[in-house]
């Protein structure tokens, strides 16, 4: 049986952080402990799942000079399965499809130096892919080579063009204890989440575990704040299947 490396650091002499969620669907908590004298002053990290596996407590060492700790735990206490705790038991979406409209696409928001020409345009049906065991509750797809960036010497995208790239974005979605996050994002990194330029949205299923519709959180003109290359719209997110 493996182990598991969890990290984190320690603030204010107790505060308990971790560099990431060391087991996305089990309930994990540390705290320096202050009683067992033959742990004093180490980190105590509790897993209340009830795991014939493995034990309820760990233990670790604390470099006090960073304030940061590392511990080892078995591979049998962390979360492996495709499904996302914040689902209904067995509903879980292996698939979901996201159709967008009506997104008001900002070639040179204001006074950017950059425009924008949408080769793939965001007014589109997708279908995000469930990111599995690591990220259960997450979902995306890849659009490459979607859009083309021109940069100018000028701001309001004029002057001379100094610059001529093609961008792709995502589409992430993630879903938390009551209600949902989608964003489009620059980028190519599946199940990544980064900078949102296009669409924003947050809110809670309708059904399931992420149906509904979402408006997007950017809204106005083109030329008003904040300024974005997306502006307006919605998504219909419907789940097409359930985990394997």
């Amino acid at each position: 049986m493996a182990n598991k490396t969890i990290y984190g650091c320690v603030t204010g002499g107790s505060a308990i952080t971790f560099d990431k969620e060391p087991c996305f669907a089990n309930n994990v908590t540390g705290c320096i402990e202050m009683s067992d004298v033959d742990h004093l002053y180490m980190v105590k990290v509790v897993i209340s799942e009830d795991l014939s596996t493995c034990n309820d407590t760990y233990y670790g060492c604390v470099n006090w000079s960073t304030g940061k700790f590392q511990l080892e735990i078995p591979d049998d206490c962390c979360y492996t399965s495709n499904d996302c705790s914040y689902c209904t038991t067995d509903e879980t979406p292996q698939k979901v499809s996201v159709a967008f409209s009506g997104i008001n696409l900002c070639g040179c928001p204001g006074d950017y130096l950059s425009s924008i020409s949408f080769i793939t345009s965001p007014n589109n049906t997708f279908t995000l892919s469930h990111c599995g065991s690591e990220l259960p509750c997450f979902w995306s797809v890849a659009v490459p080579d979607s859009a083309t960036r021109t940069k100018y010497d000028d701001y309001g995208c004029s002057g001379n063009i100094v610059e001529t790239k093609t961008w792709s974005y995502i589409i992430t979605l993630r879903k938390s204890v009551d209600e949902i996050t989608i964003a489009i994002l620059w980028g190519s990194n599946l199940c990544s989440w980064g900078v949102s330029a296009i669409f924003y949205a947050i809110g809670e299923p309708t059904s399931g575990c992420v149906n509904g519709t979402y408006s997007n959180s950017y809204t106005g003109g083109c030329d008003e704040s904040p300024l974005k290359y997306g502006k307006g719209g919605s998504v219909t997110i419907s789940e097409v299947g359930e985990a394997d």
